[in-house]
């Protein structure tokens, strides 16, 4: 497994952030899709910056990885149908679920970590419909801009200790509108693959939206991600080579190739499945871990780390800086 050493702290020292939107998509279910929304938001919350993360997935499985399932699919509160259907603004959606510690930056500016969540529920079909009806292919996008904006030009409507570093956004698995409002907003689309079943079926509607955006004069960096990796089974090393192969590698001898695509592989763990059913993202899963003994299913004396709280960190890292070397600005 590639590491990229550098931290990511320096990405809040500019006078000037806007942050950035990174999406999650694969027209194909099964593929750690919401797994990697969600514990990349958790790594790059540990790691002191400000955090978004919409769920745009009926399912709402971000949101239950974060809050009780929504009662017979409907929230009791205001979501992320509420925001695309405009009948709410995104101070009123916006629920958080992770707080941290006030830190000052290298530039002297003091932020608050936080990890807040637009939430989803089954409501999101409906307003896929009434999006569709309406042609709003970029909805998501103007919405998005005119939060950055406001957070740049007015504290009364900017998220509470300030704007976010980085959005994710957590779309299903279908080729609807509310994916179409996903890919216009997004700076960087990652695509998750699944090592141990080709899931690069899913990639030919995602290429028919590509170009659909392209016609329209917006184009989207693309890399890869491969999932579920197993470097002792066959299979899942044949995969990777040929992500690496077609797209080429991001990270090379743990240094950033901006001409390749192909992220490193987050590798398979039972842990992952563990921490989404105790609520809890990977490196909080970690911290609980080396805290009890291997008898009590910890790792406390034994010297390592979990490999999928490993992974998500070094993803981050290599997304920090593949974003500046691709002249990513943000949104």
């Amino acid at each position: 497994m590639e590491q990229v050493e550098p931290s990511v702290e320096g990405s809040r020292d500019q006078e000037k952030t806007r942050m950035i939107v990174v999406s999650m998509m694969n027209f194909k279910g099964g593929v750690a899709k919401t797994t990697s929304s969600v514990n990349l938001a958790g790594a790059a919350f540990d790691q002191g910056l400000r955090v978004l993360l919409v769920d745009l997935d009926p399912q709402a499985s971000a949101t239950i990885s974060f809050l009780p399932a929504p009662m017979d699919g409907q929230l009791p509160y205001a979501g992320t149908a509420d925001i695309l259907d405009q009948t709410a603004k995104p101070q009123e959606v916006c629920t958080n679920v992770r707080r941290g510690e006030a830190w000052t930056n290298e530039a002297g500016v003091e932020t608050v970590p936080v990890l807040d969540l637009w939430a989803a529920s089954s409501r999101l079909v409906v307003v896929d419909h009434h999006l569709t009806s309406k042609g709003a292919t970029k909805r998501l996008r103007q919405t998005l801009h005119r939060l950055s904006d406001a957070t740049a030009t007015s504290p009364r409507t900017a998220p509470k200790g300030g704007p976010y570093d980085l959005v994710i956004l957590d779309p299903g698995p279908s080729p609807n509108m509310l994916a179409r409002n996903t890919y216009y907003a997004s700076d960087l689309v990652i695509v998750p693959v699944s090592t141990d079943a080709m899931s690069l079926q899913g990639m030919s509607m995602l290429r028919e939206l590509m170009q659909d955006a392209l016609d329209d004069d917006h184009s989207v960096p693309v890399l890869f991600l491969p999932t579920y990796y197993d470097r002792r089974v066959s299979g899942s090393k044949q995969v990777e080579e040929q992500l690496r192969s077609a797209y080429g590698a991001a990270v090379v001898g743990g240094q950033i190739d901006p001409k390749g695509a192909t992220l490193p592989p987050i590798r398979s763990s039972s842990d992952l499945d563990k921490a989404y059913h105790r609520k809890l993202t990977i490196t909080e899963y970690e911290r609980e871990a080396l805290t009890l003994p291997v008898r009590q299913g910890g790792i406390k004396g034994l010297n390592r780390r979990l490999t999928g709280a490993e992974d998500y960190e070094n993803l981050l890292v290599a997304l920090v800086q593949l974003t500046a070397a691709m002249g990513i600005k943000g949104t």
